[in-house]
């Protein structure tokens, strides 16, 4: 069982939760941990109709969630950030593209 965190749950978000909430159907796949989304009332309506738990940074859902891997769906200008946050904890991500937005943040 891979234990998969959300960060971000806006329409590109709800996507990839609502896939990985599908796939957890499967024994022995995937389960969805829970989420991160910083607007208060989008986190409760997910929280909701997904029954996993929003956290309201992406820091926290990678400190307290206890999580095999991540994907995020977040506006390029942050994705570097928040790739780099993940791979200082130790999990894999999947982040869309581009990795970053600087050419310098690429490099490293």
């Amino acid at each position: 069982m891979i234990r998969v965190g959300v960060i971000r749950a806006g329409i590109f978000g709800e996507t990839h939760i609502d896939a990985l909430a599908q796939w957890g159907k499967y024994p022995g796949n995937i389960e969805l941990i829970g989420f991160a989304e910083m607007n208060r009332g989008r986190s409760e309506e997910m929280e909701s109709r997904y029954g996993v738990r929003g956290y309201s940074d992406h820091r926290e859902l990678i400190e307290k969630a206890k999580l095999d891997a991540v994907t995020g769906a977040i506006p390029d200008h942050v994705h570097f950030k928040v790739v780099m946050d993940c791979l200082d904890a130790e999990l894999p991500v999947l982040v869309e593209k581009p990795l970053t937005t600087d050419i310098g943040e690429a490099s490293r």
